[in-house]
């Protein structure tokens, strides 16, 4: 017999000292003395004991021993802090998610654009507006970098085009020089 009370003080003891979020059910917490926590914890900024008592139809007494027996505000704290952390959590995981979704997007719309300006016929060039082509490439850098955790707008790779400008009017080449231009001010600038 005394064997059997030490193994049972051993198992209370053990049971006493196991690890439990505040916010859990407490060794010995009654399921009524828990089911009033869970409505206290839950019911947001407006918590209050007598709100919780008269909700499961209890004396504000009765709430006001619980909640000092089981240390209520305290559990509740925890609580929030445990939402906060997994809210935050929960919010860089889908920030990484997007950015990498971002990313493979603008990878694959930049290689199409240079992909069609390497493949670009003098046909093709008189047709499709070379400003909208550089806006493109422009946007599609810019996505990758910021999904990409880069800051600024520096492209670092040149693209080569094998063909004259012959066919472009004055003012073509003029807004192809001021893009020209900007692109270098914004590199310049992301630099400093």
């Amino acid at each position: 017999m005394i064997v059997k009370a030490e193994r049972v003080k051993e198992l209370r003891e053990a049971r006493e000292s196991s690890t439990r979020f505040p916010w859990e059910r407490q060794f010995n917490e009654s399921r009524k003395a828990f089911e009033a926590f869970v409505v206290y914890r839950d019911m947001g900024t407006t918590r209050s004991q007598e709100k919780v008592g008269r909700e499961l139809g209890k004396s504000a007494k009765l709430m006001g021993r619980w909640s000092a027996k089981w240390a209520w505000v305290d559990r509740v704290e925890g609580w929030v802090d445990e939402q906060d952390r997994e809210l935050r959590l929960a919010q860089s995981e889908a920030v990484v998610k997007m950015n990498q979704r971002h990313a493979a997007l603008a990878a694959a719309l930049t290689g199409k654009i240079v992909e069609k300006l390497g493949s670009v016929s003098a046909e093709e060039i008189e047709k499709t507006s070379l400003v909208s082509l550089s806006r493109l490439l422009e946007v599609g850098v810019k996505v990758e970098r910021q999904a990409r955790g880069e800051a600024g707008e520096v492209v670092s790779d040149r693209i080569v085009v094998e063909k004259t400008l012959e066919h472009l009017t004055t003012e073509e080449l003029e807004e192809l020089e001021r893009i020209h231009d900007v692109a270098a001010e914004r590199a310049k600038q992301d630099q400093d």
